[in-house]
């Protein structure tokens, strides 16, 4: 079993927070007024081929996305005790996080679905003289991954790969052990919504699609699934693959961060 830790009650064996010390900005929340039609959602939460992420990215950074996840810090902690080198940025977008990784010293390959993201991180990167430390591609996080089995000592997932059904979660956890070598440090962040979605999704403008699955109709996300898994749900997804599982919940329990291990097997 886990247990849920308040990430704002975590410290190092320093006897620091490594969210206060390492992240002092606050995470902005941001509600987008972009109004859309609504769309009609298939099997796989898009519409005529339509890449929702386009959406998110196309006018630019959104306010949200500019700073890093404020449990980052844990992370770059989890990483450094571990050891690790080379990592894997999953669903990087527009790099906020890939960047911290290679500042910390860290070589970093990332990729998205998204090309106005990496056209956005592409100039990110070479703004802050990056380029010789991150490696960004095109990829989509629930199908193949374009690198080779156990090459990377870890790898990150933040605010991505709970969007999709379940079906595409357990492809995404697949690839990430596939891709990660035994004993690699795995993080990734699952959003807490459900509630919201399943109690209010009239008003909220989402349409479910699968079990505890909802695509929004209208708004920046919209055709874009949210998968919100119990934690039942999540540890039978990932006990096939990783070991020493934590789970952590931020400061407004908006999300859930998950600490794991790669169990090589």
């Amino acid at each position: 079993m886990t247990e849920a830790i308040n990430i704002s009650d975590v410290e190092t064996e320093h006897g620091e927070n490594p969210k206060r010390a390492l992240l002092p900005l606050p995470v902005i929340r941001f509600f987008s007024k972009l109004k859309r039609k609504e769309l009609k959602i298939d099997e796989n939460g898009n519409e005529n081929g339509f890449n929702p992420w386009e959406g998110v990215f196309k006018h630019g950074i959104p306010e949200d996305l500019k700073e890093p996840y404020e449990g980052f810090g844990i992370i770059l902690h989890a990483l450094e005790k571990s050891g690790a080198h080379n990592v894997l940025d999953v669903a990087m977008g527009a790099g906020r996080h890939a960047m911290l990784m290679a500042e910390a010293g860290y070589k970093v390959s990332g990729f998205d679905i998204s090309l106005s993201a990496l056209d956005l991180a592409d100039a990110s990167i070479k703004k802050r003289g990056l380029e010789k430390k991150i490696d960004i591609k095109e990829a989509d996080m629930f199908k193949v991954y374009p690198y080779p089995d156990d090459h990377f000592d870890a790898a990150v997932a933040l605010q991505a790969i709970y969007h999709g059904y379940p079906r595409d979660m357990s492809a995404a956890f697949e690839e990430i052990h596939r891709v990660v070598k035994p004993g690699g440090v795995i993080a990734f962040t699952i959003s807490l919504d459900y509630q919201r979605a399943a109690l209010g999704a009239e008003s909220y403008k989402a349409q479910q699609v699968a079990e505890r699955t909802y695509v929004p109709l209208v708004g920046r996300e919209a055709g874009l699934p949210h998968f919100y898994p119990s934690e039942e749900m999540l540890l039978d997804m990932m006990e096939p693959h990783f070991t020493g599982i934590n789970m952590l919940l931020d400061a407004d329990n908006n999300y859930r961060l998950v600490l794991s291990k790669n169990n090589g097997e």
